[in-house]
């Protein structure tokens, strides 16, 4: 981006401030990294704590040494991600989080997956949360999810400021899709209308409204046992779009359920915990 400000002459005061606020976040995300959602699903490594900018290096306006200097306000303001390992209490389990870790963690959002017998179904994100008596993060799943029109829906949360979005990939008459949803002050989520996408994946400006009649046909991604992403499938049934009918919360049904929270930091880290499996029977 700052490469294009000087393409079309915008310099001076400004684009400084800019080159100056991405070396701060670059160097954020390098004095830590973040570990992956393979890592998580395997129980896998933590962030080392190390610096690394290898993969600013071929960015014009990277500049290391400056970066260095911000080392000490990383240590202070980034989460280290050393203690992601949960607890069993009992009835829950929890990740202890410190009055510091909490102040600079920006976003907590929980990965949902279904094991079907052969792998892992991939339910999508909540960015609902709960603590407990002592402060910790409560590693834990009430058995409900998104639901539309009887139907288990893959959804992801988006949120950006003060607005929280959800999409659900999904073929539309036969068009790869993805669905924007908006809640209202009643916690019911309304269909926005349906981003498309150009041949080369990018999305397209705009939203396609949804009429009654339209066909929908959810999908959902599958990971193997080992965590790994296998492909997109159909989930479930296809059914036919109502305007009337909202998106709510309902039981996700009986079976083995895995989920691990993801923690994202001030510069934009994320961090995953250990997965927990709970088993829910009707």
């Amino acid at each position: 981006m700052l490469e294009i400000y000087s393409d079309i002459g915008l310099e001076g005061e400004y684009t400084e401030f800019i080159r100056a606020f991405a070396n701060i976040v670059a160097g954020g995300q390098s004095y830590y990294g973040s570990n992956t959602p393979v890592e998580a699903l395997n129980g896998g490594d933590e962030p080392n704590g190390l610096a690394d900018f290898s993969e600013w290096y071929d960015f014009s306006w990277f500049d290391e040494d400056y970066v260095s200097g911000y080392e000490g306000e990383y240590e202070e303001n980034s989460y280290s991600g050393e203690d992601l390992v949960v607890e069993d209490r009992g009835d829950y389990f929890a990740l202890a989080l410190s009055d510091e870790d909490w102040g600079i963690i920006n976003d907590i959002q929980m990965q949902l997956f279904y094991d079907d017998g052969e792998g892992y179904i991939d339910l999508g994100t909540d960015n609902y949360f709960d603590t407990d008596y002592d402060g910790a993060l409560m590693v834990d799943y009430d058995g409900f999810w998104f639901t539309w029109m009887d139907n288990i829906v893959p959804l992801y949360i988006s949120v950006t400021d003060d607005l929280v979005e959800g999409y659900i990939p999904c073929e539309l008459n036969g068009e790869y899709v993805n669905l924007v949803v908006r809640w209202d002050e009643d916690g019911v989520g309304w269909m926005e209308g349906a981003v498309r996408f150009y041949d080369n994946g990018m999305c397209m400006k705009g939203l396609l409204p949804l009429e009654d009649g339209d066909k929908i046909q959810l999908l959902c991604d599958y990971y193997t046992y080992d965590g790994e992403y296998d492909d997109d499938y159909y989930f479930g049934d296809p059914f036919t779009y109502d305007s009337s009918e909202g998106l709510e919360y309902d039981s996700s049904g009986e079976g083995d359920y895995l989920l691990y929270y993801c923690l994202t930091d001030l510069y934009n880290n994320t961090y995953y915990t250990e997965p927990v499996i709970l088993t829910f029977e009707e």
